[in-house]
């Protein structure tokens, strides 16, 4: 069944408690007349905008559809350059907007004008006019707050798009507001399935949580995927009625496009070959490159209630979405140590990083920001560093609950984002129990590391070491003076397990030992609150892969408590 936008259903549904005036038919004569008289003005331009268009010449096996939807095959093109907007093509868009604005200016009710209005200040790249625009719009509510929110969000001004989208959905009929949320173009498998058969209440929690997981940027106000995709929806309603560059009518295959990949920023044409039928140009449809597919790959709804298995592919190929951030034209993905540490009813995240040996990074200072979101809080814990080094340590403190957490690292001059994501629990402290810290890994000198600080000038940057060297192991015990003796503490390193294969192997005797390194000793009691502590280990002999590193207190098979994260030793 074809969707149908907001705007119409303004135009269709007369029942709709929010209608505006102007789409009645007791609409003054001269009302009508001056509808008209747009509408034409409108298509006209967009007839002789082909006539505009840059040219471009394809070659030979240059055009592979990714996708095809409806009359249209999409294919992702990173365009290095955009060609030039002709000077005629920009003075005949002056044009039109100069017959749109005296129309508002007598009539600025017509929620039609008022869309145009918008549309085409944003093709201009005139980002304040299209507020400006959109703030002079007097027609019906909900679609004057919709268009703000897009001119906002087009400005780069994210968290007031998202308060104004905010507001614009609470003003819409339930039916109409359950559609211009709908991300169902935007997922796939089971979840694709559990999504279409809930009702809109359970939607609404489904796309909360995948709109936490997918903005691009926790430490930039507002989420710009979000705001994005109800912009495109916006566009959508806007298109639906109007004439395009095209030629083509609107329908379900081009809106679907749209909601996928992004909305139009420029077309050109390409002539008919040399012996062709075709007597017309094609033209072809651009949206904004370079585009990142930010949407969670999540299996199935028990992935997304309890953030197992998520994970982002950002450069994948035939995506279900995608979304080109102004900020951003380049992406590279981090694994750094996100740690966690102890203090007072609090917890203390901390975390290192390193772009120095990335040429990406062209500049000595860069944009660092550390994160942990958690989807109740509206506001992230944030810490940023806006002119970082290149190789840097961070840390804040955040409270009890699953979170997000991660660096988000961006060169201004350059827009490149460099970006990691971890879901990690923090705990409810209590000191009424012995507990230990994360394992923090940090290059050795020879010397052991006495306090986090120390230990933190040192840190590691990854999840991976070299296994040629020693490094260094450093964590906290806290509570200490909860026990009533000494406790034992067992740390070992083991060999994730592999394929059947190598256990196999490794029964019979002719693969290296499960666990290359186990280390024993008593903890004594001591009276203090933190007891940090640390220990160097050679990996020389350690065979490279993938292990489990684990310190527990206690009996070793129900110590009191353990930590454990995963290393790679390469």
């Amino acid at each position: 069944m074809p969707r149908q936008g907001l705007f119409q259903a303004l135009v269709t549904t007369t029942a709709l408690i929010f209608a505006s005036e102007v789409h009645s038919q007791r609409r003054p004569a001269d009302s009508l007349r001056a509808d008209r008289d747009a509408r034409k003005a409108q298509a006209d331009f967009e007839v002789r905008r082909r006539d505009f268009l840059p040219l471009t010449f394809s070659k030979p096996n240059e055009v592979s559809c990714e996708v095809t939807i409806g009359r249209y095959c999409y294919w992702y093109a990173d365009l290095t350059r955009r060609p030039a907007e002709p000077a005629k093509l920009k003075d005949t868009r002056q044009q039109l907007l100069h017959v749109l604005d005296g129309i508002a200016g007598r009539f600025p009710g017509n929620d039609w004008v008022n869309g145009q209005r918008v549309r085409y200040r944003i093709e201009a790249e005139d980002t304040q006019g299209a507020i400006h625009a959109a703030q002079s719009c007097r027609g019906t509510t909900s679609w004057c707050t919709s268009l703000q929110g897009l001119a906002f969000h087009m400005a780069g001004r994210y968290a007031e798009s998202e308060q104004l989208f905010d507001f614009a959905l609470e003003t819409m009929p339930e039916d109409v507001r359950c559609e211009f949320r709908n991300i169902s173009l935007l997922i796939d498998g089971d979840l694709s399935k559990a999504y279409r058969q809930s009702d809109c209440d359970r939607r609404s929690a489904i796309e909360k949580k995948l709109w936490w997981l997918a903005d691009p940027m926790y430490s930039i106000p507002g989420n710009d995927r979000r705001t994005e995709h109800l912009s495109r929806q916006v566009m959508d309603v806007i298109y639906s009625d109007s004439r395009l560059a095209n030629g083509n009518r609107w329908g379900p295959d081009a809106a679907e496009i749209m909601l996928r990949y992004g909305f139009y920023i420029f077309w050109t044409r390409e002539p008919p070959p040399p012996g062709s039928n075709r007597s017309l140009p094609a033209i072809t449809d651009h949206q904004a490159t370079p585009s990142f597919h930010f949407m969670p790959a999540v299996a199935e709804l028990d992935s997304l209630e309890t953030l197992g298995g998520i994970k982002w592919n950002m450069d994948a190929f035939r995506v279900r979405e995608r979304y080109a951030p102004r900020y951003a034209k380049a992406y590279i993905a981090m694994d750094p140590q996100i740690l966690r540490f102890i203090r007072g009813d609090s917890s203390l995240l901390v975390t290192a990083f390193d772009v120095s040996g990335d040429t990406a990074f062209t500049q000595p200072r860069v944009r660092a920001a550390f994160v942990a979101s958690a989807l109740e809080r509206t506001v992230p814990d944030v810490a940023i560093r806006p002119a970082a080094l290149r190789r840097d340590t961070i840390s804040l403190k955040t409270g009890p609950g699953w979170h997000m957490a991660g660096m988000e690292i961006l060169s201004p001059d350059s827009q490149v984002l460099a970006r990691s994501r971890t879901p990690v629990r923090i705990p409810i402290v209590n000191h009424a129990l012995v507990s230990l810290s994360d394992i923090l890994i940090f290059e050795s000198d020879g010397l052991l590391a006495d306090s986090l600080p120390d230990a933190m000038a040192r840190m590691v940057t990854a999840n991976r070491v070299d296994g040629d060297r020693k490094v260094g192991l450093y964590w906290e015990i806290y509570d200490l003076n909860t026990t009533s003796e000494s406790l034992p503490v067992a740390l070992t390193l083991t060999r994730q397990r592999g394929s059947a294969l190598e256990r196999m192997r490794e029964n019979l005797g002719i693969s290296p030992k499960s666990t290359p390194i186990s280390i024993r000793w008593n903890e004594p009691k001591a009276n203090v609150a933190i007891a940090p502590r640390s220990i160097l280990l050679d990996l020389s002999l350690v065979p490279k892969g993938k292990y489990d590193l684990r310190i527990a207190l206690g009996d070793e098979d129900h110590p009191l408590t353990f930590t454990q994260r995963t290393i790679e030793i390469r």
